[in-house]
């Protein structure tokens, strides 16, 4: 099908949801019952049998359009188109019926011309608007026994303020247009942030690496729908194994762009470079004019080998991990470097430590420290250090420290996040 043609369709039929054709046909119902309460109190007048015939028309469509509706959850365009006639004719049927005694049902017509609105858009609202400012002229002059003239039809239609539904019919043109120009506005940036979300969710690994002597679980939590936290894991040219964890200044859409340049300048220089200290140096400089002079990122680069203990570091401006050796003191992965995007050559340093069988190494972006209770007290460093040291335990696997923590938070702060919050913890398991 061309795009002429899907285009031709779209303007064709009416793009409102179902649920319009539904609310349309309980108003139906409505009316039909008010009428006939009303009717049978009138007393005679109230039996005349065109105006139960117009009435019970309107019943009998509605009754088959919930039907319709009920199985298959959509009606044809045609039903919309049909519906409207079918008001429009039940109205004037019973405005020609009880003549002056009716002329309030005239209100009704502009219910009728904003629903064709809502399906037709505007075009069809003005000739909604038209048609039924026609019928109301003939039905009232009808039912008065009026000359069925044009001047007669435009004193009635006049004195009767009939004559403004077309004015109603561009005021509602006017607010369906703007109304649709909103809708794809909205449609569009909800797109581009799927679009987005989607391209994080690749950045992210979606399992994680096996390495021999390890454990390895990571865990991020998107305070909007897209975030500025990453991790990562890859493996160097010296067999060694990297495991970034990044927080990229900004949020949104504006956030994972430089996110985005981040994580592809890593790529590109760890498939060349495994000496952690100059892939870091390197990566900075790449980044620096893109991400300057308002953006960068903090972030914690550990370099590990399979079957060994050796670990080595660097810690860009980022909250330092916390290192739980079996039995021993806590202690801080540290190196004093600035964040990447603060400075263009700067030389990241490395440090290095050896972590005996039973370490845990927890990673941990700003998102829980700085996270608040709903009393407006914040998580802060020392209950997140008390949390890891009951959760990292020798025999808790990084699954259970992570979920351990979580819970911990969830428990501080509630459902609510103000900024990602992201985990990355290792276990050093072999001998």
């Amino acid at each position: 099908m061309t795009l002429r043609r899907q285009a031709s369709q779209r303007d064709r039929w009416p793009t409102a949801p179902p649920d319009t054709d539904v609310a349309v046909a309980l108003f139906r119902c409505g009316f039909i019952i008010a009428f006939s309460i009303s009717a049978s109190a009138a007393g005679p007048g109230g039996s005349e049998l065109r105006a139960w015939l117009a009435v019970g028309a309107g019943a009998l469509y509605t009754v088959g359009l919930l039907l319709v509706w009920w199985f298959r959850r959509s009606v044809s365009p045609w039903a919309r188109v049909l519906g409207v006639a079918v008001d429009i004719i039940m109205i004037s049927v019973l405005v020609g019926t009880y003549g002056s005694l009716a002329t309030r049902l005239k209100d009704v017509y502009y219910l009728v011309i904003l629903a064709a609105g809502v399906w037709f858009r505007p075009r069809g609202a003005v000739v909604t608007a038209l048609v039924a400012m026609v019928a109301y002229a003939v039905a009232y002059s009808l039912g008065m026994g009026l000359p069925l003239d044009f001047s007669s039809a435009a004193r009635t239609l006049y004195d009767s303020g009939a004559f403004f539904m077309p004015a109603v019919a561009v005021a509602a043109w006017m607010l369906f247009t703007a109304q649709g120009r909103d809708q794809f506005r909205l449609a569009r940036i909800d797109h581009e942030i799927g679009l987005a979300r989607t391209l994080q969710d690749r950045l992210v690994p979606g399992k994680f690496p096996d390495i021999p002597g390890w454990e390895i679980y990571a865990h991020m939590e998107r305070a909007a729908q897209v975030g500025g936290d990453f991790y990562d894991f890859l493996r160097l040219p010296d067999g060694a194994h990297l495991i970034i964890l990044a927080d990229m200044a900004g949020k949104s859409v504006y956030g994972l762009v430089h996110l985005s340049l981040l994580h592809s300048h890593i790529h590109d220089v760890a498939e060349r470079a495994s000496d952690l200290g100059e892939l870091v140096t390197e990566v900075a400089r790449r980044a620096w004019p893109e991400l300057r002079p308002d953006s960068y990122a903090a972030a914690v680069m550990l370099k590990i080998w399979p079957e060994r203990g050796d670990v080595e570091f660097v810690n860009c401006g980022h909250l330092p991990p916390l290192l739980v050796p079996p039995g021993g003191d806590m202690t801080e992965l540290a190196t004093g470097d600035p964040v990447i995007g603060a400075r263009c050559c700067h030389a990241y340093r490395t440090a290095s430590i050896v972590a005996a069988p039973g370490t845990v190494i927890v990673c941990y972006t700003d998102g829980f420290v700085e996270a608040r209770s709903t009393d407006g007290s914040v998580y802060g460093e020392e209950r997140l250090r008390a949390s890891v040291r009951d959760w990292a335990t020798p025999s808790a696997s990084p699954r259970d420290v992570s979920r351990g923590l979580l819970a911990d938070l969830a428990m501080f702060s509630g459902p609510e996040r103000r900024d990602d919050q992201t985990l990355v913890v290792l276990k050093r398991t072999g001998s």
